[in-house]
């Protein structure tokens, strides 16, 4: 919950104290998802995430993944429904841009981005040295350890 002593008037630190809330109770695992733009989820073998982002097409999207950090950028503009004209319109320009820290080494060369009715979905398959593996205890048989 937010500070209630919090000045309201600070409009940058008011979201970024929102953003650093949601990401402490949406990404890591949080228990409400619905109300998060992006859940991160651990498959196994890869990391999936799934963004909402309504109103963006593929060519407004520019998806990055450097050292470990994905970046997402979206620049578009609201589009008015087929068949009709805009004859109002308050935010012509969306845009945004997110920087994600992964968990875990990612191979870049294996993610695959989708984008379907308004929601991005992305594999990240992990590094072959990130993904958990069982180790076999190699000894004799019948040996005690002094």
């Amino acid at each position: 919950m937010l500070n209630p002593f919090f000045d309201l008037t600070d409009h940058f630190r008011w979201i970024g104290a929102l953003e650093r809330q949601m990401d402490r109770a949406f990404v890591s695992g949080g228990r409400d998802e619905s109300r998060s733009w992006f859940v991160m989820r651990d498959a196994g073998d890869a990391l999936i995430l799934r963004a909402d982002l309504p109103g963006f097409t593929e060519k407004d999207l520019e998806i990055t993944l450097e050292n470990d950090v994905l970046t997402l950028r979206a620049e578009g503009h609201k589009r008015a429904f087929e068949g009709y004209k805009t004859v109002r319109t308050e935010r012509a320009k969306l845009g945004f841009s997110r920087q994600i820290e992964l968990p875990v080494r990612v191979d870049s060369d294996g993610v695959v981005a989708t984008l379907k009715d308004g929601v991005l979905e992305l594999k990240l398959p992990k590094a072959v040295e990130a993904r958990q593996r069982r180790i076999p205890i190699i000894g004799a048989k019948n040996e005690t350890v002094s």
